[in-house]
């Protein structure tokens, strides 16, 4: 297994199951269940949805501020 695979592994998580049906209930809930995502995936996640919809200003501010600094 290479370390892509790994990565791509480990960004997706565990697979959590979904619960079991209890042959007594009228109720029979179907689901494929989930990947829970580690915590430091989830925290890349949210950083890399913010910079994608938010690239315009952080760039801008950027050189705004290193114009700055340099005029200083």
């Amino acid at each position: 297994m290479g370390i892509l695979e790994r990565l791509q592994t480990w960004y997706r998580g565990t697979y959590v199951p979904p619960p079991r049906n209890n042959p007594t209930d009228p109720i029979v809930i179907i689901s494929p269940g989930y990947y829970e995502q580690p915590p430091l995936a989830k925290v890349l996640r949210v950083i890399g949805q913010f910079w994608l919809s938010h690239w315009q200003w952080i760039i801008g501010t950027a050189i705004a501020i290193i114009g700055i600094i340099v005029v200083l």
